[in-house]
């Protein structure tokens, strides 16, 4: 939506459905975008993890395409068996790495703001009130079919894995 906002050409990555930004380290975006305002929106690693296993994991075509099925996962893994290999190697795909690294650089977080994807609306307003841009309304795009609540898929055990590898 900024990109479309700037006029830049946008081109939509059909694999993962989003724009490739190409934007691949910290430190240099840190140092050619210090004083633009910046803005993330992260999302809770619980209901992250639920959607990565329910969109990638469960679907063998999704699996074998983006590479989860050459780091050890199946189709068949239950829930619990998948937060314990997504936990022995966090960083093993991007769509479960934890958020946190991708926003710092030298020990600071590079955002001046952060909003949730949970509350995505209201960021979205937030960041709309912040530029000068024509920026749309934010488009909802790869939405996962509907499921049940993310606290439904957790174990004791796994909320705990989960706590310890994503909060530390």
């Amino acid at each position: 939506a900024i990109l479309e906002a700037l006029d830049e050409k946008v081109e939509i990555n059909i694999m993962h459905n989003h724009p490739a930004l190409n934007i691949s380290w910290p430190d240099k975006v840190h140092r050619r975008y210090m004083d633009c305002f910046k803005a993330a929106i992260v999302r809770n690693p619980f209901d992250r993890l639920v959607s990565c296993y329910e969109q990638k994991i469960k679907d063998e075509k999704k699996l074998k395409l983006q590479g989860f099925y050459n780091i050890g996962f199946r189709v068949y893994m239950t829930f619990d068996q998948f937060i314990e290999k997504v936990c022995d190697d966090p960083f093993a795909n991007i769509h479960f790495q934890p958020q946190l690294p991708a926003l710092m650089c030298e020990d600071k977080i590079l955002p001046d703001f952060i909003g949730k994807f949970e509350d995505i609306d209201s960021a979205w307003d937030r960041i709309r009130a912040r530029v000068d841009l024509p920026l749309k309304k934010l488009p909802h795009i790869n939405k996962t079919p509907k499921r049940g609540h993310y606290r439904k898929y957790y174990s004791t055990n796994s909320i705990l894995k989960v706590k310890n590898t994503f909060f530390g």
